[in-house]
């Protein structure tokens, strides 16, 4: 049931039967409950457009103020859904939509009480949105949607698969992490780091990729310190040779066994239907 409480505040109040079928007694119940709740939104009515109102007065000129800065973000404060057992304590809901590590746009909503929790909302997502906004709005100038860590594209094309069919259906997908599932240790686990897609998976015998590094197993030829600053492809030798453009940043002991490689590269801009953009 929408309720209107003025200024376009509204509330959608619900309620919940347990059963599909439910019997007339809980229909009478879930009703009575309703009404119960309805009580609860009047009494604090009054109360709640008044707070609601200087929020948004607030946020409106912080909104503003990020925009100005180059921030990809929208905000707005209303009630929106509540549960009739919660209806005595609704309050204020912030809710953000911005850029975020995978540069789409992605919502949150929380409870607020006050302009502090409004501005502190806004600090503690500031410095990571800037970047991110910054990152999109460049690859957006030359109609790229998203960039992707060579190694990936690498991989997606030693499996066989079809690069621009499998980027489109990452991207198109919300979750943050997600996986392909191969046979023989061929399977990719894909996630977005620092604006990037990259992920986890095995690019030859007894190597690895995670993220940002190449993991070396302790059968494999030592890589020297020396080898900082060349070319992967020119360090590790695989039957299927890696790409150009991914330099050695560190040489580490592995955890276990073996060696750990930190690498660097430019990732790679793609459109919103998987295209790589060079």
């Amino acid at each position: 049931m929408k309720l209107k409480l003025g200024r376009k505040i509204e509330v959608d109040l619900y309620g919940v039967i347990s059963r599909s079928e439910p019997s007339l007694d809980e229909i009478a119940q879930s009703t009575s409950e309703l009404l119960d709740g309805i009580d609860d939104i009047d009494r604090i009515s009054d109360m709640l457009v008044e707070e609601i109102t200087e929020l948004r007065q607030h946020l409106r000129k912080k909104l503003a103020a990020e925009r100005r800065k180059g921030a990809r973000i929208d905000a707005s404060i209303g009630i929106g859904r509540v549960e009739v057992d919660y209806a005595r304590d609704t309050g204020p809901v912030l809710a953000l939509e911005y850029v975020r590590e995978d540069l789409r746009v992605h919502r949150t909503e929380f409870m607020v009480q006050s302009t502090t929790e409004i501005d502190e909302a806004f600090e503690d997502i500031r410095e990571e949105l800037l970047w991110h906004s910054a990152q999109l709005t460049e690859l957006e100038s030359i109609g790229a949607v998203g960039q992707v860590h060579p190694l990936l594209v690498h991989a997606i094309r030693q499996r066989d698969l079809p690069l621009e069919a499998t980027l489109r259906s990452i991207y198109q997908n919300d979750d943050q992490s997600q996986s392909i599932h191969l046979e023989n240790d061929a399977n990719i686990v894909v996630y977005w780091k620092a604006g990037a897609l990259t992920g986890t998976f095995r690019v030859g015998d007894d190597v690895r990729f995670q993220e940002c590094r190449i993991r070396l197993g302790a059968g494999r030829k030592s890589v020297p310190a020396s080898a900082t600053g060349r070319e992967i492809a020119e360090v590790v030798n695989l039957a299927d040779p890696l790409p150009q453009g991914v330099r050695i940043k560190a040489v580490r002991k592995g955890y276990d066994e073996g060696q750990e490689l930190v690498v660097e590269a430019t990732p790679i801009p793609f459109d919103a239907q998987g295209k790589l953009i060079t």
